[in-house]
């Protein structure tokens, strides 16, 4: 009876992952002998739910904060980027693989690249009794070096949310990092199942 549990449980953990990212161009089996990738992460044009602009989303947040408070979020809406969100993304897509057999790496002078092009983000909240989980849209373009109109593939991942462990999940960085997370083990998934 338990064994029986634990394959429905990796059934529906494997589909949980292999269920997110539709290929629009391009395909997995490009990507069969790559062992490392440089990553390129690009916020251009994001756009955040509710919101004619990104600019707009942080105006309206300041304008509801005192100064301190205000600049505090601006600052860190984006330096969270580099501290929580990428480093979150490279750490759960490497221990996806056994022996470093798949790495992933910013700044890496490797022949390949996978870009990383967040589309949206929605902070998600939590208000105590009330909270919802983040969510982001990605799309992941992988060429080589220098060739970035030929790609071997271009990836969308769509709604991928974060759930935070109640208590740390008031902060919006710590909640969008989760997203993150959820993202590098669906890539890592894709990779292993349909390109190794």
């Amino acid at each position: 009876m338990k064994s029986k549990i634990i394959i429905v449980l990796l059934l529906l953990t494997s589909s949980v992952y292999s269920q997110i990212g539709d290929v629009i161009d391009g395909d997995f089996k490009n990507l069969k002998d790559i062992s490392k990738y440089n990553l390129v992460f690009d916020y251009s044009g994001l756009e955040i739910p509710n919101y004619r602009s990104e600019e707009i989303f942080i105006k309206n947040k300041i304008e509801k904060m005192d100064y301190e408070e205000g600049e505090n979020f601006k600052k860190l809406w984006y330096s969270y980027r580099e501290s929580k969100y990428e480093p979150m993304f490279i750490e759960y897509f490497n221990k996806q693989f056994k022996k470093g057999k798949v790495s992933v790496n910013k700044n890496d002078d490797t022949e390949y690249v996978m870009r990383i092009h967040t589309m949206s983000i929605y902070t998600g909240y939590n208000i105590y009794v009330w909270d919802a989980n983040s969510k982001i849209n990605v799309l992941i373009s992988v060429y080589k070096k220098g060739d970035e109109d030929n790609l071997l593939i271009k990836l969308k991942y769509s709604e991928i949310d974060g759930k935070a462990p109640y208590g740390s999940d008031f902060d919006f960085g710590y909640r969008i990092s989760k997203s993150y997370v959820k993202l590098a083990k669906s890539i890592a998934f894709d990779i292993k199942k349909k390109s190794l």
